[in-house]
């Protein structure tokens, strides 16, 4: 009877995943972790971990006590499975050199289902000190990306780490990784001799001479294209459109004012940014646990049958 449960509660939830996976019953394909946290497949594992229990306690025969490892494996990666599920969460973050973010306070692209007060993990924040890029020949593309960061766990001291591109690293319950490459310019406004308006804008400005564009709160739209290797320094290709006429239309050195309308702006600094990924999964642990608890049992089993053979 086991048996046939296992093969339909199997059977139904593989069907369900892949046919959520293709994508014929919704507009657009869901997220991989949309499908595996639905509650049809939290319904699944429910009944085949009672299925499971009642297999190992009716079909032991008086050797419940050497199945204890194996019971305990299997509650906790249910464990692990279901509060990884409901707690789970994903963001990213665009932060610039000298821009600090604190987590999990950054709005997430998935959040948790749980939002109870037993939810979040502990709070962190991280500052970018530097990003160190190194570009291929043509300039047009990143061969290595490091960021140095300095973590402030909010308990104890900060410590400095340094991300790579392609890498990860572990705090506090969090994983973090970095993708993406942009520069930041900061501009000023001025009008009548005083500041109106000064910040930094991440912009898609890279390979060099890539144009991309920022709007303020007026009807003008400021486009950039950023040529940090220029003949005697850097400098900004600058065009300031009022809806489709060019009000300004020029080559821009960093710290120097350009005119347009009643108003001047500059570019006094440039700085780089990456896009942050951060994931945490408080179930983790207790997969782990359940993973080795499962190794342990699956080893006694087999010692058990070697002895039996014997």
């Amino acid at each position: 009877m086991f048996r046939y449960i296992y093969i339909a509660v199997v059977s139904f939830a593989t069907v369900f995943a892949l046919l959520l996976l293709s994508g014929i019953f919704s507009a657009s394909r869901p997220a991989l972790h949309g499908v595996i946290n639905s509650i049809p497949l939290y319904m699944c594992s429910f009944v085949l971990l009672l299925t499971v229990l009642a297999h190992v306690f009716f079909g032991s025969s008086g050797r419940i006590l050497a199945r204890v490892p194996l019971l305990l494996s299997l509650l906790l990666l249910a464990a692990g499975y279901w509060v990884g599920g409901l707690m789970s969460f994903s963001l990213e973050a665009v932060i610039t050199e000298g821009q600090s973010v604190v987590i999990p306070d950054t709005q997430g692209s998935f959040r948790p289902l749980y939002v109870g007060k037993y939810a979040k993990l502990p709070p962190m924040s991280l500052m970018l000190l530097e990003l160190n890029p190194e570009f291929s020949a043509d300039g047009n593309s990143i061969e290595s990306l490091s960021g140095s960061f300095v973590v402030s766990p909010h308990e104890g001291k900060e410590f400095d780490v340094v991300l790579d591109m392609d890498g990860s690293f572990s705090a506090r319950g969090y994983s973090l990784s970095m993708e993406g490459f942009g520069y930041s310019p900061r501009y000023v406004l001025n009008s009548g001799g005083k500041v109106l308006d000064s910040s930094f804008v991440y912009m898609r400005l890279f390979p060099c001479g890539g144009e991309d564009f920022f709007r303020l709160l007026s009807p003008l739209t400021y486009y950039l294209s950023y040529h940090p290797e220029g003949v005697e320094s850097e400098y900004f290709h600058v065009r300031v459109a009022r809806n489709k006429d060019l009000v300004f239309d020029g080559d821009v050195f960093l710290g120097e004012a350009f005119s347009f309308e009643n108003a001047t702006m500059s570019i006094p600094e440039v700085r780089r940014w990456t896009k942050l990924r951060v994931e945490g999964n408080p179930g983790r642990p207790y997969l782990a646990a359940g993973l080795m608890l499962l190794l342990l049992a699956a080893f006694i089993e087999f010692r058990n049958w070697i002895l039996r053979r014997r």
